[in-house]
């Protein structure tokens, strides 16, 4: 990389601006936002299929799906 990118970063002068940048905190405004949040909670609703569950193996998977395609392409049917 060529010289031009490169610069020093006047370290004590960035944290000095920085903390000039900080807005002081209101709980006012903290407690108004813990009203609005408790009275548009959204409530949670579980679908009815998510607490069904059941695992396949690929030691089932891959041979009904390797069956089912040689039966597509069979007269078997």
């Amino acid at each position: 990389m060529s010289t031009i990118f490169s610069y020093d970063i006047d370290e004590r002068n960035l944290r000095v601006q920085l903390k000039n940048l900080e807005i002081p905190l209101k709980e006012e405004a903290w407690q108004k936002f813990e009203i609005y949040s408790q009275s548009n909670a959204k409530t949670e609703q579980t679908p009815f299929l998510q607490n069904l569950q059941f695992g396949l193996s690929r030691n089932v998977v891959m041979p009904a799906i390797f069956g089912s395609i040689i039966l597509l392409f069979s007269d078997y049917f």
